[in-house]
């Protein structure tokens, strides 16, 4: 499950972990509400695997009980196939970074694109399908499947900036461009906050590729030569 979607509820972990009970001597099915958490492990919104534990109601024996693992993970785009499930995150990058690329399956790596076999949580191995991805500025999109599931699949979307340094945040992407001026333009900025303006910055939240707010943080630029 997505970070952004846990909810932390018991109610969430037996909905994904999809469980279910039978009486043995009958085997006629245990209706849900009588299925409850006994442990959720610390199940929060956190990357991390949590051992949950779930039983019947009435149930004393722990053999009436069930482990399962609640896999948290980062990412935008989740697709819960039949046996695998696959997430992928979107991509802001620079123009320099789009053109010093290989070839696009490296798009796999920078989408952070995992995929894992429900069963037993192994890895399974994430392939592009197809992409619209250029080394130039633009908005793009990738799609990636699961080899060993092939209708498991996730389309992500790109952003390719011309700025010179970007930094990603846990939900933006901060984009901006280095300054050269001279000291007599230096000592015409009277407000710090015109450096947002003339370094071109944008910040782009990588959830719906939405512009974000840009505001100045901590500086040491004075009117003056120097870096």
């Amino acid at each position: 499950i997505l970070k952004d979607d846990v909810t932390g509820t018991d109610e969430e972990i037996l909905e994904k972990t999809e469980a279910e009970a039978w009486v043995k001597e009958t085997g006629a099915k245990v209706a849900q509400t009588e299925l409850e958490v006994k442990d959720n492990g610390g199940y929060k919104a956190e990357v991390k695997d949590y051992e949950v534990v779930i039983k019947v109601k009435d149930a004393t024996a722990t053999a009436d009980e069930v482990k399962a693992i609640a896999k948290v993970v980062d990412g935008d785009i989740i697709d819960e196939g039949d046996k695998y499930t696959l997430v992928a995150s979107n991509i802001v990058m620079t123009l320099d970074e789009a053109k010093a690329m290989a070839d696009n399956d490296e798009l796999i790596t920078k989408a952070k694109a995992e995929a894992w076999k429900l069963e037993d949580l192994s890895k399974g191995n994430v392939k592009l399908e197809s992409t619209t991805f250029k080394a130039a500025e633009g908005d793009y999109t990738a799609t990636f499947y699961v080899d060993e599931e092939k209708d498991t699949k996730v389309t992500i979307k790109i952003k390719v900036i011309d700025k010179h340094v970007i930094e990603n945040g846990d939900k933006y992407t901060i984009g901006a461009n280095n300054l050269v001026m001279n000291v007599d333009q230096a000592k015409a900025i009277t407000d710090n906050n015109k450096l947002v303006e003339l370094s071109k910055a944008v910040a782009v939240n990588r959830t719906d590729m939405s512009a974000g707010p840009v505001k100045l943080g901590p500086t040491d630029f004075k009117a003056a030569e120097g870096t």
